[in-house]
């Protein structure tokens, strides 16, 4: 089974103690600390050479992929590197964050992806079918 090591980054939050952590108030049971790190990886879709920098979020319900990620660096086109979605009876897909608004498309991939670890000679996890 393929494993990676991940990278870990601190994260800059307001209120967050110099070793990173978060004081719950009150204390849960057990819990009076959370200690906040972000993860990420490489990401690689090949044939395309190189990688880029790939934060996950294990407990997010999609994957997203910035406009100038997927359409200036990857150059991916609808219908030969991926099919786009719609949701039945729904708008296009909008977000603000931090002030900023911005539409999504949904789509599911034609192409693989790659996670890469640390190593580069270290293990890949393959994604062959990702939405």
């Amino acid at each position: 089974m393929p494993a990676l090591d991940l990278y870990i980054e601190k994260l800059q939050v307001t209120n967050l103690t110099t070793d990173g952590t978060l004081s719950l108030d009150p204390p849960l049971p057990g819990l009076s600390r959370v200690l906040l790190r972000r993860l990420y990886c490489l990401l690689r879709v090949p044939p395309i050479s190189g990688a880029r920098v790939a934060y996950l979020d294990s407990g997010a319900p999609v994957t997203i992929f910035p406009h100038k990620i997927w359409h200036d660096h990857f150059c991916w086109q609808a219908g030969r590197d991926f099919d786009e979605l719609s949701i039945a009876g729904a708008p296009p897909l909008t977000g603000q964050v931090l002030g900023r608004r911005y539409t999504c498309r949904l789509a599911r991939l034609r192409v693989a992806v790659e996670l890469a670890g640390r190593d580069p000679k270290g293990d890949r996890i393959r994604l062959d079918s990702m939405v």
